[in-house]
């Protein structure tokens, strides 16, 4: 507005253009000069104001989160697997991968969601082209118990848990069928962690979604604040979606040194 005021008033018909237009050019100017001033000062807030958020992102995601809960998985990251160390000779096969092509997977996976009971997965263990096949449970549950022990490395990772001044509470999501307890009463697994979250108890397996909302939902915990650990990458994707944090395992130092990111304290553990 002050410039075509200027420009009107600059005309050679007005005697006193070149006064006026020198007035008005220098309040155009140190108007120019205001305003200039001014955007520079909100420029200048906003950007530094933006940079402060960044770095407080930076900040914050450089901290580690707030854990509060830990869920351990159980056949091979917490005790070693009996059925990857030869069980299939009891059964008579020469093979790891005949064994496999012999058996019903689903029936075990049925047993492991406490559907059916050990005479049913007598019954239907094997394929109908086997069905000769002799399913000897008093043998099976020998073998499972001379095989039942711990992850190399593993149980001391739990007693540092169990030493620290922290209130992070420790459970076992594992799929399984009751013959979890045959575990408990050899290994003592309990004297560090609850079985709190076991498929065969509350009728839910891993990967599916719902039993780690089941488990979340049930301690009344925000997914964020929880770590889940499991040798099985398809289970900590499935954890993932649902916002846990999640930590592939593959042996006791390799979790101790991903542990750290989560726990300080873990750096001076005797682990």
């Amino acid at each position: 507005m002050t410039k075509l005021v200027c420009l009107y008033l600059t005309s050679p018909f007005c005697s006193c253009s070149y006064s006026l237009k020198f007035r008005f050019q220098l309040k155009s100017n140190l108007l120019n000069t205001a305003l200039y001033r001014c955007f520079n000062s909100a420029f200048t807030s906003y950007y530094f104001s933006k940079a402060r958020n960044r770095v407080r992102m930076t900040q914050s995601l450089s901290q580690p989160p707030d854990i509060n809960i830990v869920f351990f998985d159980v056949m091979d990251t917490l005790v070693k697997d009996p059925f990857h160390q030869g069980m299939h000779r009891i059964f008579g096969f020469d093979s790891f991968e005949e064994f496999v092509e012999a058996t019903n997977h689903r029936t075990w996976c049925e047993f492991e969601l406490g559907r059916i009971n050990e005479r049913q997965v007598a019954q239907q263990f094997f394929k109908a082209a086997y069905g000769t096949t002799q399913f000897d449970w008093k043998r099976l549950k020998a073998f499972l118990w001379d095989h039942y022990v711990w992850m190399d490395g593993i149980e001391m990772i739990l007693k540092a848990f169990q030493e620290s001044e922290g209130t992070i509470q420790l459970h076992i999501l594992s799929n399984y069928p009751p013959l979890y307890r045959m575990i408990e009463e050899k290994l003592q697994i309990s004297r560090y962690l609850k079985w709190s979250f076991v498929s065969c108890d509350i009728g839910f397996r891993k990967p599916d979604f719902e039993i780690f909302q089941f488990a979340v939902n049930t301690l009344g915990v925000s997914p964020q604040h929880c770590l889940f650990i499991d040798d099985r990458k398809v289970n900590c994707d499935a954890a993932q979606q649902l916002g846990l944090h999640t930590i592939h395992f593959k042996d006791s130092q390799q979790l101790k040194s991903q542990l750290i990111t989560y726990f300080q304290w873990f750096k001076c553990s005797k682990v």
